[in-house]
């Protein structure tokens, strides 16, 4: 799995990263001036694809560049440890000081760190136990002060609802915590969330079946305003694959991934890329192949 760009009227496809045999790159977040992305590189481990480490690395828009900045770990484990971190689903704040991640150390954390991944500050919002619910889908606010990101209740029954999922909103101090979607929506997929450019919405999809190869979870997608109010449904698709997916620098549109009117048989259900206006109107293809593309992301130019 690899990262690749695209214009959004699907010219210059290009490919970026040129991931090592068993290695898997996802998640790509750009910078806020376009001349870098970030991404997450998962290593296999004893033969098993992305059962090794998981870090963040950088590279230029071109595919030059290319720079780990998880600290480097000198021994495998699936049990890592502060020293061994486990590092993915990198998000740039919007003046490129700071990067926001999921640190994974024996339990799921939300850090934030420099535009380096150094000086780390781990957010515990549930504790350090290793029964906590699972943090993820991290997204700024427009003017860097909080981040949005999705909660997921799969550790036990110290959290509930048990299996529960939410989208909440903290400041990027760790303060101010608050649940802003309902347990019973299950909101939040890996990697998968968006704050509109003016602040008013965050974009975010549901989970209402988790599916493996060949096609991405079933699930909606929605917005809802940060105090928990507004919640709208965009996409309305029955037991179809989807996945986000960001709004456009104009906050106009939104792009995503789904198997519904892809150009794959009926019998790979491989996503393509689409966009559609920000109330879910106007849905127009941007990829048509026959390869997964997931977890797009719109540059800012």
């Amino acid at each position: 799995m690899e990262i690749w760009v695209v214009r959004p009227d699907g010219s210059r496809l290009t490919q970026i990263t040129h991931a090592p045999p068993n290695y898997l790159d996802s998640d790509p977040a750009w910078k806020p001036d376009g001349s870098r992305l970030l991404f997450t590189r998962c290593a296999p481990l004893n033969g098993s694809l992305c059962d090794g480490e998981n870090s963040v690395w950088s590279v230029n828009r071109n595919g030059s560049g290319l720079r780990m900045l998880t600290p480097a770990c000198r021994s495998v484990s699936k049990t890592p440890s502060p020293a061994c971190p486990q590092d993915g689903q990198a998000s740039c704040s919007p003046d490129g000081r700071r990067i926001a991640f999921d640190r994974f150390v024996g339990v799921r954390a939300l850090a934030v760190g420099d535009d380096n991944l150094r000086h780390v500050h781990l957010i515990f919002p549930f504790g350090d136990n290793r029964r906590a619910p699972d943090v993820d889908s991290l997204a700024w606010s427009p003017d860097g002060t909080r981040l949005a990101f999705a909660v997921h209740n799969k550790n036990g029954d110290r959290h509930l609802p048990a299996g529960g999922s939410a989208i909440f909103v903290i400041n990027a101090d760790g303060t101010g915590l608050g649940r802003i979607t309902p347990w019973k929506l299950r909101a939040g997929g890996l990697g998968e969330l968006d704050w509109s450019p003016d602040g008013s919405r965050i974009l975010f999809r549901t989970v209402t079946a988790f599916l493996e190869s060949p096609g991405p979870s079933y699930g909606n997608v929605y917005t809802i305003r940060p105090d928990g109010s507004g919640l709208h449904q965009l996409t309305h698709l029955v037991d179809t694959g989807v996945q986000l997916g960001s709004f456009s620098p104009n906050g106009k549109q939104i792009v995503y991934t789904t198997s519904a009117g892809a150009s794959s048989s009926p019998s790979s259900d491989y996503p393509d890329v689409f966009t559609m206006d920000a109330d879910g109107k106007h849905v127009t293809p941007v990829t048509r192949t026959k390869n997964w593309e997931g977890t797009p992301s719109w540059g800012s130019r």
